[in-house]
């Protein structure tokens, strides 16, 4: 992998990170919805469909800038990772209501 693929695969999973924390609510206030509380449950999943379609795009951009599909698989696989994070903890059960 030559330096040009490794910064774009690098470039594109840190924008991946940043537009998950700038779309989705805190982590905080996710754990804390319950069943009752879908707002919230229903804003992180909205946001979460914006962030991945951004994410995917950004990779793919850098998938096509350098040629290589590294980007594009990494930021399908970040987008993946950081959705997984949240519905893990959109599913647990909140403690303080227990």
């Amino acid at each position: 992998m030559n330096n040009e693929v490794a910064s774009t695969s690098l470039l594109t999973i840190t924008a991946g990170v940043s537009i998950f924390n700038s779309f989705c609510p805190p982590l905080h206030e996710v754990r804390r919805a319950t069943g009752k509380d879908n707002g919230i449950i229903n804003d992180t999943r909205v946001a979460e469909i914006a962030a991945v379609s951004l994410t995917v795009a950004i990779g793919m951009i850098g998938s096509g800038l350098t040629k290589s599909p590294v980007p594009g698989v990494l930021a399908i696989l970040a987008a993946a990772a950081l959705v997984a994070m949240y519905e893990g903890v959109l599913r647990t059960q909140p403690t303080e209501n227990k």
